[in-house]
């Protein structure tokens, strides 16, 4: 069956990512000036948000964007509570913030060095391309400031869709909203359950991709300049 479609898993597959909520919160009160017992502050930090996961899941799924938003907002003043610090900085340290995340110089998120050629040869091609990650409401935010949004005819992070890869009805949804059988979709990603096992359990052809991989065989790939050559074989197999 011909090839017609390519979902992308985003951390590790499109994106480098160096991300810690509390690593971030420090860095981001250290732009604004704050002198801060680092170890403790962090620790704080890491408790709040671990008491209030479980509804941020769910807010990511029945909340808006700025909803969303409010709750980094919220923890972030809680935390500012507990370290003693005048909450009127919290706007400047939510930019801070902001700018780390999705700033033109973010150390955060950045696209690895084949990403935009391997989705430039996907759109010549003429394939559908989806994201479909697990991660949060942030996803096409991050996907946006990275310039590369416009590839994509569909978004889904499992946080907001409800279920997380390997959950086969995350891979149903994209082949539903993408109008095309699961057989006509390859999966690429880097985890080998997440990504390869978990699309394959649900009809999608799947390539792994492992970036440390010195000499790629028949399996995993290391660079997404690699995927259409496996593609090809999938189509001839």
């Amino acid at each position: 069956m011909k090839v017609k479609g390519i979902t992308f898993d985003c951390a590790g597959t499109l994106v480098d990512v160096d991300y810690s909520a509390a690593r971030l919160a420090l860095d981001a009160a250290r732009d604004c000036g704050l002198q801060l017992d680092e170890a403790d502050a962090e620790t704080r930090y890491e408790r709040l948000l671990e008491t209030r996961w479980v509804p941020y899941k769910l807010l990511n799924s029945t909340g808006t964007e700025s909803e969303c938003d409010a709750f980094w907002r919220e923890l972030t003043i809680d935390w500012l509570k507990q370290l003693g610090v005048d909450r009127n900085i919290v706007d400047a340290m939510i930019e801070a913030a902001h700018n780390r995340l999705y700033g033109p110089n973010s150390s955060t998120f950045r696209l690895f060095d084949d990403t935009i050629e391997c989705l430039e040869t996907a759109a010549r091609l003429g394939y559908r391309m989806a994201v479909l990650s697990n991660w949060d409401y942030s996803l096409p935010r991050v996907l946006k400031s990275l310039g590369i949004a416009g590839y994509f005819s569909l978004v889904i992070a499992s946080l907001v869709f409800g279920h997380e890869k390997p959950d086969p009805r995350i891979f149903a949804a994209a082949a539903q909203r993408l109008g095309l059988d699961p057989g006509e979709i390859v999966h690429v990603g880097d985890c080998p359950n997440d990504d390869f096992r978990g699309a394959r359990a649900a009809g999608f052809h799947a390539v792994l991709i492992d970036r440390i991989l010195t000499k790629p065989g028949e399996g995993p790939i290391n660079s997404l300049g690699r995927l259409f050559e496996s593609i090809r074989g999938i189509e001839c197999s």
